[in-house]
């Protein structure tokens, strides 16, 4: 039964990723996200490959053909919810050229410190439980650094357009809600999976195949050709909007955009 459970979760999940994708064409969206629907178009052929490779249980090189692929692809999919971070934070930004340069630079630095934060995790990594394959263990606590460093780079751009009352489209915040959350709740299934060990590992894939689900079923309910058009503060989504200070927060970030732009040009 839990197999079954597994299984249905992941075809739902290529399903969504397949509609996710159709409906990014559908708005006319792709444009806008290039980097998302190369996501998406990866994910897609990934696993249909890893489906593949599952049920034909095809060997290569004397491993499993589905382990292989999985374990060599991974890096590519870890690089690609980067970009997409970036573009959301490009997207968030659009009207503020001189802050969004300078913000990409900064996001680029942080790949080396999201380096140096895995080599600290695997010496502050602590694991209870007893696991048959230490590479396992050790790929948990490789994808554990890099989902805590997604989450707090989408946590630090959310909070920086949260506090200048940022007017972004609707579609965006959708995106970082279905991103960011994924993201956290995957950093904390990691860590219960490197602690407890082997013993984890089952729950662990089910509630991620289960987070990864609601997040794509989150996108593709709530992405819409009005919500790229229409724009808003995060307050705005509540109903509580203070104008004069969004106008006053604006002129702030207007100002220091302007002194960005300047210095990077010269």
């Amino acid at each position: 039964m839990p197999g079954f459970i597994n299984n249905g979760i992941w075809y739902g999940s290529i399903v969504l990723l397949v509609i996710a994708a159709v409906r990014l064409l559908q708005l006319r969206a792709a444009g806008r996200y290039p980097l998302l629907g190369l996501y998406l178009a990866f994910s897609i052929a990934r696993e249909g490959l890893l489906v593949f490779l599952w049920h034909s249980q095809a060997r290569w090189l004397g491993f499993r053909g589905h382990s292989l692929v999985y374990i060599t692809t991974e890096p590519v999919l870890w690089g690609l919810y980067f970009l997409v971070v970036l573009e959301l934070f490009s997207r968030m930004l659009e009207d503020y050229h001189g802050i969004r340069r300078f913000g990409r630079m900064v996001l680029f630095s942080a790949l080396a410190g999201a380096a140096l934060a895995y080599c600290a995790l695997i010496f502050m990594g602590q694991q209870a439980g007893y696991d048959r394959y230490p590479a396992l263990s050790e790929l948990a606590l490789l994808e554990r650094s890099v989902f805590l460093c997604l989450s707090a780079l989408l946590l630090a751009l959310l909070g920086f357009v949260v506090h200048f009352r940022v007017s972004i489209p609707h579609n965006v915040w959708v995106l970082c809600a279905s991103l960011g959350g994924y993201f956290l709740l995957s950093a904390a299934l990691l860590t219960l999976r490197r602690h407890f060990g082997e013993v984890f590992a089952a729950l662990r894939n089910l509630s991620n195949g289960v987070f990864f689900f609601v997040a794509l079923l989150g996108t593709v309910l709530f992405l819409s050709k009005e919500g790229e058009s229409g724009k808003s503060p995060i307050g705005a989504l509540w109903g509580r909007r203070d104008l004069r200070r969004e106008e006053a927060l604006a002129l702030q970030l207007r100002s220091f955009n302007q002194v960005l732009a300047k210095v990077l040009r010269q």
